[in-house]
């Protein structure tokens, strides 16, 4: 039995359709709070990830690949950024990100910054694995830190998850993306990556903060509704599962789980189903414009 009038339907649906919505969820959430307190340089990475993809969106492909050249901060990001911009900018994108290698590689030298991924790894890896937020402290926590091919399998993890990204810009890349199933491969690919890279901490997730307004945005159309009201769900609790993770923390200083991790895993889940409700829209389309001629 339904006990909600029509008025009160409409303003739930009023209300979970307006835009800021997942923005505030997201300013809510611990990740952009500590982020905002500790280090605010950080917001830049949000806004570069943005700019990113919405230069490969634009098809502005020599710009999107000028762009790589941020992940020198981040050089295990590098893979899934680099890959989907190859399959679609082709050689305009190769050019940007090519020009981006050199300009870094020069910078670095003349500032007598070692370009050592060696150093990079040590540098990152000085944090214990188990208090990561990735599938590394899963890993972790299930083996144990001192398990000898512990790193053997967080590299296995991070190749097979290069695979499924790539997989997820090649199949059909020769049909064009409409907007909410674009938003939606960027926002997985963010997801997958957050997942996989070695060395995931809090902090990373605020590069999230755009893939909350592309999530919500592209399950909004009718055609997801269903799948969609699961993925917004999974948004909202965000921030309440952020926060109650302080508090455990706060009550346990000792106990690290990766419960970003398993949130992140969640909402791939959620959302890679919707992306086949996509490209069924796109093959129907096609096909209506095909018998109409």
């Amino acid at each position: 039995m339904n006990l909600m009038s029509p008025e009160t339907k409409n303003t739930t649906a009023t209300a979970m359709d307006n835009p800021m919505l997942p923005l505030l969820v997201v300013l809510l959430a611990y990740p952009t709070v500590l982020v905002l307190s500790t280090s605010p340089a950080l917001i830049a990475v949000p806004v570069a990830i943005c700019a990113y993809w919405m230069l490969l969106r634009k098809k502005l492909f020599f710009f999107a690949g000028l762009l790589t050249a941020l992940c020198v901060f981040r050089i295990e990001w590098l893979p899934f950024l680099l890959i989907p911009g190859l399959i679609v900018g082709g050689v305009r994108f190769a050019g940007g990100a090519a020009l981006a290698a050199v300009g870094t590689f020069f910078a670095m030298q003349a500032m007598h910054i070692p370009f050592d991924f060696a150093a990079l790894a040590a540098v990152n890896g000085a944090v214990p694995t188990h208090t990561l937020q990735n599938f590394a402290a899963m890993l972790a926590l299930i083996l144990g830190e001192n398990y000898p091919n512990l790193q053997i399998g967080i590299f296995a993890v991070y190749l097979v998850s290069i695979v499924t990204s790539t997989e997820l810009w090649w199949r059909v890349h020769h049909l064009p993306d409409n907007q909410n199933k674009f938003l939606k491969k960027c926002s997985a690919t963010m997801l997958i990556t957050l997942a996989a890279s070695a060395f995931t901490a809090v902090q990373d997730y605020i590069a999230l903060v755009p893939v909350f307004v592309w999530l919500w945005q592209a399950t909004a159309d009718d055609d997801t509704r269903e799948t969609g009201r699961l993925v917004r769900k999974v948004l909202i609790a965000y921030p309440i599962v952020t926060w109650l993770y302080v508090a455990v923390q706060t009550a346990f200083p000792s106990l690290s789980i990766p419960v970003y991790f398993v949130w992140a895993v969640v909402l791939s889940v959620c959302t890679l189903p919707t992306l086949d409700v996509e490209q069924n829209n796109i093959l129907n389309k096609r096909f209506k414009a095909m018998s109409s001629q």
